[in-house]
């Protein structure tokens, strides 16, 4: 017996009769996917590949491919979802500050155009001229002080505004507040078509003292 079959005997090979068993394809399949997933780049290349292992030589490059296609497609979706959310918001929130600023300036205009309103009255009573003129202005306030009740929803409070939190917090006396203005403005109408001046007169400064009264609680004092 020569020497090297002896050594085979005494020292068998760990690989004689033994069948060479392929690597697991479809683990080295998502292994190969995570890593994509990670870093983008084909990385299962630098796994290796021998003559033996012919599974392995097979591997299924489209695959891959698609696996990292899809995960690219997912994570896309989710951002431009993500997105969408986020310009929705701020365009929800940017809707909210136009409302808020449109009322505010609804309720300046208003205002304003009740202050001309006053100063025609006062117009006519110091002229002491006819009073027939003082009903129509009259009636404009009134028609301006119900619309403006309800001119306050929540929230309106913030932005270049000299309504007072007393407007929210006391609604009930705010909504008492305009119906006495209301009242007056009737009365101020009565005093104006009955062509007496001094009935206009003192109407005139009835329906000021309610003015006066919702501007000390509820309306800030300017600088």
């Amino acid at each position: 017996m020569d020497g090297a079959r002896l050594s085979a005997m005494v020292f068998p090979s760990p690989f004689r009769n033994r069948s060479i068993r392929a690597y697991p394809t479809a683990r080295i399949t998502r292994l190969h996917a995570v890593v994509m997933m990670e870093f983008a780049t084909p990385l299962f290349a630098l796994a290796p590949v021998s003559a033996t292992n012919t599974r392995l030589a097979r591997f299924n490059f489209s695959s891959a491919c698609r696996i990292q296609r899809g995960w690219f497609m997912r994570k896309t979706l989710v951002l431009a979802m993500i997105g969408a959310l986020a310009a929705g918001a701020m365009v929800g929130g940017a809707t909210v500050a136009l409302a808020q600023a449109d009322i505010i300036k609804e309720r300046q205009e208003n205002r304003k155009q009740a202050g001309a309103a006053m100063r025609a009255i006062k117009g006519i009573i110091d002229a002491k001229g006819p009073t027939a003129g003082a009903v129509e202005q009259a009636a404009k306030l009134k028609t301006l002080e119900v619309a403006f009740g309800n001119m306050f929803p929540a929230g309106s409070d913030k932005g270049e505004t000299k309504a007072l939190p007393t407007i929210w917090s006391d609604s009930a006396g705010f909504k008492a507040a305009g119906a006495a203005s209301i009242a007056a403005y009737d009365k101020l109408a009565v005093a104006a078509g009955s062509g007496d001046m001094a009935a206009l007169t003192a109407a005139f400064g009835d329906a000021g003292k309610t003015c006066g009264a919702c501007h000390d609680k509820y309306r800030a004092k300017a600088n």
